[in-house]
């Protein structure tokens, strides 16, 4: 059952379109629904984040937008489901935080047109953030948020953007190693199912980002 909805992840195939090998589609699909409404799929990744894995030193935010698939596209108006149109159509915008190693800690869903610094402090809120590094691009750059993580003893790399008024000094020499969270994007994006949202409800796209998440941590 684990290995049709893995293949299912993958190949963005359609349930039923799931080789004959996996059984019933209709079983697969329903005991996805089912893990997927049981909070399964976070119970899992949250086991594997707390097995002592996690470089604690460094935690880094970055976000991708991700394209709504033309079946969702023209549905009818006050349609929401943490999509939103922007330059690219109609996406959900991806938010997530890594360690200093790029292994995903926790994410959160909006829709495409939320800007990045909305979420962030409530994506670091669970975080005991005493002493870490915390790495960001520009667009995290908003003296309310850089004070806010200043007041809690972070050091803070993220450069300013070009209409600060106070611009900040930056340590581009540990700023590169943001490409590590930029890299569990694409790794992520491995997945079709990821890359390209077909879920219409925003619980069983969770769960996509969810087992793309698991993956990164396992292989």
């Amino acid at each position: 059952m684990l290995n049709a909805i893995l293949y299912w992840l993958n190949t963005g195939i359609p349930w039923r379109d799931l080789p004959e090998r996996f059984g019933s589609w209709q079983s697969v699909y329903s005991r996805f629904r089912g893990w997927t409404k049981a909070g399964v799929w976070e119970n899992i990744l949250t086991a594997l984040i707390e097995q002592d894995l996690v470089e604690e030193t460094t935690l880094m935010l970055d976000s991708t937008a991700i394209k709504v698939h033309n079946t969702l596209v023209g549905l009818k108006r006050g349609y929401h489901e943490e999509t939103g149109r922007s330059r690219g159509g109609l996406t959900t915008k991806v938010h997530a935080v890594t360690d200093g190693l790029g292994n995903p800690l926790r994410f959160l869903l909006s829709s495409g047109n939320c800007n990045n610094i909305r979420v962030a402090q409530t994506l670091l809120e669970p975080f005991d953030l005493n002493g870490k590094l915390i790495l960001a691009d520009n667009g995290y750059d908003s003296d309310k948020f850089v004070r806010w993580l200043e007041e809690r003893g972070r050091i803070v790399v993220i450069p300013s953007r070009i209409i600060a008024k106070h611009p900040q000094k930056t340590d581009w020499h540990t700023y590169k190693e943001r490409h590590l969270v930029e890299n569990l994007f694409l790794k992520l994006k491995n997945n079709r199912r990821f890359a390209t949202r077909y879920e219409k409800k925003a619980l069983y796209f969770h769960a996509v980002v969810c087992l793309a998440c698991i993956l990164v941590w396992l292989l």
